[in-house]
């Protein structure tokens, strides 16, 4: 018997810079930058504006990972960001009127579940598409918020 060796095809040189711009561009214009903002202002570089970017960036990770999961199975949920805005105006108002702080954040999170729910019905009872479905909370939702802030 005649055993051949199968050779794998070598990975083209020039394909290897794209391949790491495509997995680390957003890194490395995120590092661009800062390092371009922190040359410009020094009060960039400073530890209390690094640590606001961080909570600002980490507000932004949880919106994500809550869209992701609706994404991976192939629908869409835009009524996220709105949904969170409605949460935090629920407990800001709440705290406001003296109502305790754990209280109004069990109440607002109660209320963003709400919300998720009568998404999951209008999608899997109703059989609305879930982009038409959480469109429409997210309209309903933005008036709402208005009507909570006056505008």
């Amino acid at each position: 018997m005649v055993s051949k060796l199968v050779e794998t095809p070598k990975e083209s040189k020039s394909a290897r810079p794209i391949e790491l711009l495509m997995s680390y561009g957003v890194l490395l214009i995120g590092i661009l930058l800062f390092v371009y903002f922190s040359a410009r202002q020094p009060m960039f570089y400073t530890s209390s504006n690094i640590l606001t970017i961080l909570r600002q960036a980490s507000v932004i990770g949880l919106i994500s990972l809550a869209m992701m999961t609706t994404v991976i199975i192939g629908d869409f949920d835009i009524s996220v960001t709105v949904n969170a805005n409605f949460c935090a105006i629920v407990i800001i108002l709440l705290i406001m009127n003296n109502v305790n702080l754990y209280l109004a954040l069990l109440i607002g999170m109660l209320c963003s579940i709400l919300v998720s729910f009568f998404n999951c019905f209008a999608v899997v009872t109703i059989g609305l598409p879930s982009f038409v479905a959480t469109i429409a909370v997210k309209f309903f939702l933005e008036g709402v918020c208005r009507g909570l802030t006056g505008g």
